[in-house]
């Protein structure tokens, strides 16, 4: 191997796996369920179901769950979910969950739009 190539390869050490490709495709899904929601169903109930729900709780939690122990093989722990440091995450969870909640809330009053904030 040249000089060269060993230099560039030292460079750029980014080599993509599978894993790469099903987070790159949750994102993706993610953008199409967020257009699907503004555009197709506006200011209905449906929007914040879809992307709440669908969106939020399937594929950014159940379907890495499911690949990182499903079909992975791994431990829930290769997420980083873990039991160290828990009394601080779960602080900084309600704290962000309520002013999520807070924004909704400000935004919609007490309405459906408010249960992707609850969840």
């Amino acid at each position: 191997m040249s000089k060269e190539k060993r230099i560039l390869k030292q460079l750029f050490l980014w080599s993509p796996s599978l894993d790469t490709g099903m987070a790159a495709l949750s994102q993706i899904i993610i953008m199409a369920l967020a257009f699907l929601g503004l555009k197709v169903f506006g200011d209905t109930i449906l929007n914040p179901i879809l992307f709440g729900l669908a969106g939020t709780l399937v594929v950014c939690v159940i379907f890495p769950l499911y690949w990182m122990v499903v079909r992975k093989e791994k431990s829930i722990g290769a997420l980083g979910i873990t039991r160290k440091h828990s009394s601080i995450s779960l602080l900084v969870g309600f704290l962000l969950g309520a002013f999520v909640f807070w924004g909704y809330y400000r935004t919609f009053g007490l309405s459906a739009a408010i249960i992707p904030a609850l969840i």
